[in-house]
């Protein structure tokens, strides 16, 4: 039977992407992402309050101390970044476990989740029957090397604001572009699809998220609505009615100007990926291009920021 190398590397929520990205680089075939408010599989152990599991396989050929050391040496390089913990902390466990009993785990864990209104977004293994006279919008999404299936606060909380604007904008008789800035999986783009939008464009800088999130698109069929690509910001050609950026706060203030410069005026945008203490560092990166925060909605330590550029005075 096939086994692999697993990886529970438990940091703090902030550094999550971090830990998402360093799993990837060496090697992962699978990366699972936990938080305190995610059901664990039988028999696993769910976070604490402010940490995120990062679960990674490797194959059991690889070099466990390697891992190891690299994993720590950067992971202890971004400990200063991290405001407002005294000891932030991080720690790193290794367990060889069966392919099949992953795959069962996983698949236990992964159930059908809704959101917003009528979005539901599901893997392929799961089936549901939806209420008589449901109009649900249904997308499916297999757990994977690129984030994203709508587990997690922060997708949740994007997919309710995206669907709110969208429908808003729908209500006037519009079809936005919407521009969905590192979107792993795809699954903010897909939706924006399926809600009507008339282009979406969904970037990001990692090769395999860009893989699979081409895969997402075409297997949901909305590869006529939507582009999935490795180019950056700059280089795509706007403006965007809408623009959803899902990230962690460095690159969020980061692309500051870049994202600003796609949006035109009474554009809207969508922050997320952050925790409460970071919501107004975000705020201000984005305020200082000019644009105006309508709301910020909260769940479990998490934010989304909602902001606009406002029309310009004559």
């Amino acid at each position: 039977m096939k086994q692999f190398l697993q990886v529970r590397i438990d940091v703090p929520s902030g550094l999550g992407d971090i830990a998402v990205f360093l799993a990837q680089k060496v090697g992962a075939k699978g990366v699972e992402i936990r938080d305190a408010s995610t059901l664990p599989p039988p028999g696993g152990k769910a976070p604490a309050q402010g940490r995120t599991h990062v679960m990674a396989w490797l194959d059991t050929g690889t070099n466990a101390e390697q891992v190891a050391a690299l994993l720590t040496a950067t992971l202890d390089s971004m400990r200063g970044e991290q405001d407002g913990a005294a000891d932030p902390g991080f720690d790193i466990s290794f367990e060889t476990v069966d392919a099949e009993d992953w795959v069962r785990k996983v698949r236990e864990a992964v159930q059908p989740v809704r959101l917003g209104k009528r979005i539901l977004v599901r893997p392929t293994w799961r089936t549901t029957d939806p209420p008589a006279g449901a109009d649900l919008i249904e997308i499916v999404l297999d757990p994977g090397l690129a984030f994203g299936t709508g587990h997690h606060a922060t997708s949740a909380l994007c997919m309710e604001l995206l669907e709110e604007l969208l429908d808003e904008i729908m209500d006037r008789g519009e079809r936005p572009a919407v521009l969905d800035v590192g979107t792993g999986s795809g699954l903010l783009a897909i939706t924006a699809a399926k809600l009507g939008a008339k282009r979406c464009v969904g970037v990001d800088n990692d090769p395999v998220a860009v893989r699979v999130a081409a895969e997402n698109v075409s297997s949901n069929g909305v590869a006529d609505t939507v582009t999935i690509t490795a180019d950056s910001v700059d280089e795509l050609q706007g403006p965007f009615d809408v623009v959803v950026a899902n990230i962690h706060l460095g690159v969020l203030t980061e692309m500051a100007p870049s994202i600003a410069t796609k949006l035109p005026e009474e554009g809207n945008l969508v922050l997320s990926g952050l925790l409460e203490d970071q919501a107004g560092m975000a705020k201000q990166a984005y305020a200082d291009q000019g644009l105006v925060t309508l709301g910020i909605r909260q769940r479990d330590g998490w934010v989304a920021i909602s902001m606009k550029r406002p029309e310009e005075q004559t």
